[in-house]
């Protein structure tokens, strides 16, 4: 995952009601949060998480029942979870331009360095 781009997260549940998705880093604090309804993907915005980092996703999709439907909202008649699952990550760390270009330039420069050698 590269941390400087969009992600779309996604997974596969049962229909439910809602869900929730949150990352936290090595030490155990939230740095990113989202909830909805019905969905199964969500998408991490570029910027949100930093790159070469260690996260923990949790995932909880949560089904709501009939009778509870309009208490839901005071926090009241969840019927519990259907699917909590934690994945854990590491974020890639993106080179920086100069790198590359440094790189490319090594390169480049050993290519000629060994044509010179082979053909003089």
């Amino acid at each position: 995952m590269d941390p400087s781009k969009p992600f779309n997260f996604t997974w596969n549940s049962p229909p439910a009601d809602g869900f929730h998705l949150f990352m936290e880093d090595a030490e155990g604090e939230v740095v990113f949060y989202i909830e909805g309804i019905g969905d199964t993907n969500a998408v991490i915005p570029a910027g949100s998480l930093l790159a070469g980092t260690d996260y923990k996703a949790h995932i909880g999709v949560f089904d709501i029942t009939d009778d509870a439907r309009d208490s839901f909202s005071t926090g009241f008649g969840a019927s519990g979870y259907l699917n909590e699952s934690f994945i854990t990550f590491t974020t890639s760390s993106v080179p920086e331009p100069s790198s590359i270009v440094f790189l490319t330039l090594g390169v480049f420069g050993y290519a000629v360095r060994r044509r010179n050698r082979d053909h003089g």
